[in-house]
C-alpha cells in the first residue's frame, strides 16, 4: 500500500507519526472584486489536473504536486503565495480511494488557512498577510507595547486575512454546487495553534565561525473524502536544526586537523487531530 493511500485510509495513524512536509504549484487566475481588500484574491479551478508524489523521508513524509500524472494520484491542491489569499472549491463526488479524494496545501509559516461550506462540498483558502499595509492608527496601537508587538503584529495581522477571506467569500461559485447536507461552522487554523514556541540562538565559536541552534514549527492541513463527504485535518510538526564547526582529524585521529561544518536536522510531529467540520 502506497503512503498516500495509508494516509487515506488512517489519516490521523499518518499524520500523528509522520511530519507532512507539503510542496507544490497549480494554476490560478485572480479574482477581482468591487469590496475593499487588502490582500490579492486568487482562484484555483478545481478542474486542474493535479498530482502528488510522496517520497518517505526519516520521520517525515515529502508530498509534492505535480501535473505530471504519471503512477501519481490524482489530487486537490491549493498553493500559496505572498499577500495573496487562494481559494478552491473540490468538485461534488463519491468515489473510493485516494484518487480524487485527498486535498493538500503547502505548510503554514505565518499563513492562515480557512475552512467554510458543507462537507460534500467545501471551500478552502490559503492566505498569506505578508506586506500588508497596516493604518497609522495600527502602527501606533503596536508601538504602545514594544515588547509584545510581535504576538499583537500576529494578531493584526490574522484578523485582516479573516476580513479579507469574507470579502473572497462574497464572491459566488459560477456554477454553485448541488449539495445535501448543511454548511459547518467556518473554522481557521492560525499560527498561534501551529507555532508552539520558535526560536534561534546563534553563538560565535573558537573557529570564528557561527554556531546555530534553531527550533521551529510549522502547520500542515490536509483532507480526505470519504462517503461523499471531506474531513480536514490538521498537523503541527517541529523542526530542530543544529549547524556546528568542528575540528576533525580523520578516522583514527593522525590526520591534520581541519574545520568541517556539522548539520544536524530532525523532524517531530507535536499534534495532529481533525480541523473541519
Amino acid at each position: 500500500m502506497s503512503n498516500l493511500a495509508k494516509l487515506y485510509e488512517s489519516p490521523l495513524g499518518v499524520a500523528r507519526q509522520f511530519a507532512l512536509v507539503i510542496t507544490g504549484t497549480a494554476e490560478v487566475r485572480e479574482k477581482a472584486s468591487a469590496n475593499a481588500h487588502d490582500l490579492k484574491f486568487m482562484q484555483v479551478r478545481a478542474g486542474t489536473a493535479a498530482y502528488a508524489k510522496c517520497r518517505p523521508e526519516a520521520s517525515r513524509l515529502h508530498i509534492e504536486a505535480t501535473a505530471d500524472a504519471g503512477s501519481n494520484t490524482r489530487i486537490y491542491f491549493l498553493p500559496w503565495s505572498r499577500g495573496s489569499i487562494y481559494r478552491i472549491r473540490p468538485k461534488v463526488g463519491n468515489t473510493v480511494g485516494p484518487d480524487e479524494n485527498l486535498f493538500f496545501t503547502p505548510n503554514l509559516d505565518g499563513c492562515l488557512v480557512t475552512v467554510e461550506g458543507s462537507p460534500e462540498a467545501p471551500t478552502i483558502y490559503h492566505s498569506n498577510s505578508a506586506g500588508i499595509q497596516f493604518t497609522q492608527e495600527e502602527e501606533q496601537a503596536l508601538g504602545r507595547g514594544p515588547e509584545i508587538r510581535d504576538v499583537m503584529e500576529n494578531r493584526l495581522k490574522i484578523f485582516k486575512m479573516a476580513s479579507n477571506v469574507g470579502v473572497f467569500s462574497q464572491i459566488p461559485p459560477k456554477t454553485p454546487p448541488v449539495v445535501n447536507t448543511p454548511p459547518k461552522r467556518k473554522k481557521d487554523f492560525d499560527i498561534f495553534e501551529y507555532d508552539r514556541g520558535s526560536n534561534q540562538q546563534m553563538v560565535l565559536n573558537r573557529f570564528d565561525g557561527i554556531d546555530i541552534d534553531q527550533e521551529v514549527y510549522y502547520g500542515a492541513v490536509f483532507g480526505v473524502r470519504k462517503d461523499g463527504n471531506w474531513t480536514f485535518y490538521k498537523q503541527s510538526f517541529r523542526i530542530v536544526r543544529q549547524e556546528r564547526d568542528v575540528e576533525d582529524r580523520g578516522f583514527f585521529g593522525l590526520s591534520k586537523p581541519q574545520i568541517v561544518r556539522r548539520k544536524q536536522l530532525e523532524y517531530t510531529v507535536a499534534d495532529a487531530k481533525k480541523f473541519w467540520p
